[in-house]
This record gives structure tokens, C-alpha cells and sequence, in this order.
């Protein structure tokens, strides 16, 4: 894991984690996406890269700004750098692989049930604050799913920081 800090946050929470939250960047590299991100002023508390590498720019214990005002207080984000919406893009093996290990070792830490890893475009739909619809249709949900529930059946989730 990477540490790449980011200055866009929140210090602290207001809340409990009650979701991690999955983005795509819609773009196709890290440092384009870190770039984006900076300019734009938002931040995410993990990055999985275009080869399944993972960053962290925000530390769990604060707030990201991903989601939009109203649960950015209480979700945890994963960017992975992919164009979701662009027709035929594929997320690769590597990307699915690490995202799914990030997933299962925070839902472990905050003691979630899987189904509160949602698409950015759920919590649009839930919590309103924001208009996003990643990570999109070229997102392979199943695939993520699967893998992240082997993952969790294992009991061995680490990721070294």
C-alpha cells in the first residue's frame, strides 16, 4: 500500500462507517486521477490503480470528500482508476483483485455486512448531494461480489499499511 496524502478532508467523523463506498475515476491512470482529484478539490480514502496497486490518500478516521455532504460522514471511499462509462472499458483482474481485498478487510473493521459496499451511484439515489452514477455499467458487480465474499470466507484479510 502507498501513501499518497491528499488535502482534501474533513478531520474526523461525524458518524460511524456505515458504507464503503466504490468510484470509479473515468480516467485511465493514477496520476491522472490524482491530478483530477486535487484540481477539483474532492478526495477518497483509497485509490486502486490501473495495475491493482492501492493508495491511500485519506486516513479512516477522517472524512473524505467523495460522496456528497450528507454521507461523506459516515462512508469510506474507493476510487479504481477505469472509464465506467465509456463503452467496452473492462476493469482487469488485478483491479477486481484489490478492490475486493480493500472491501473485505474494512468490512471486517467496521464490522458491515457485504451488502453495504454500494456503488456511488446508490447512494446518489439514497442519500441525494450528489449527481454521480459510478462506477457504471462496465462495472462487473458479480465478479466483485464473488470475489470479495471469498475474500471474507477465508478470515484472512490483511492489508499491510
Amino acid at each position: 500500500m502507498y501513501s499518497r496524502p491528499s488535502d482534501h478532508y474533513d478531520s474526523g467523523r461525524k458518524d460511524d462507517v456505515k458504507y464503503i463506498v466504490i468510484h470509479s475515476t473515468e480516467g485511465t491512470t493514477l496520476e491522472g486521477a490524482l491530478h483530477h482529484l486535487n484540481k477539483v478539490g474532492y478526495s477518497v480514502h483509497y485509490i486502486v490503480d490501473e495495475h491493482g496497486g492501492i493508495s491511500q490518500l485519506v486516513d479512516e478516521k477522517n472524512t473524505a470528500w467523495h460522496v456528497g455532504k450528507i454521507a461523506n460522514p459516515f462512508s469510506i471511499g474507493i476510487e479504481i482508476v477505469g472509464v465506467s462509462s465509456k463503452p467496452g472499458f473492462i476493469f482487469n483482474k488485478e483491479q477486481y483483485e484489490s478492490a475486493s481485498l480493500l472491501s473485505a478487510y474494512l468490512i471486517n473493521t467496521y464490522h458491515l455486512l457485504p451488502e453495504k459496499v454500494a456503488p456511488h451511484s446508490y447512494i446518489t439515489k439514497t442519500n441525494g448531494g450528489t449527481t454521480h452514477q459510478d462506477p457504471g455499467p462496465n462495472f462487473d458487480w458479480k465478479n466483485f461480489n464473488q470475489e470479495m465474499e471469498k475474500k471474507l470466507e477465508s478470515d484472512i484479510v490483511v492489508i499491510k499499511k
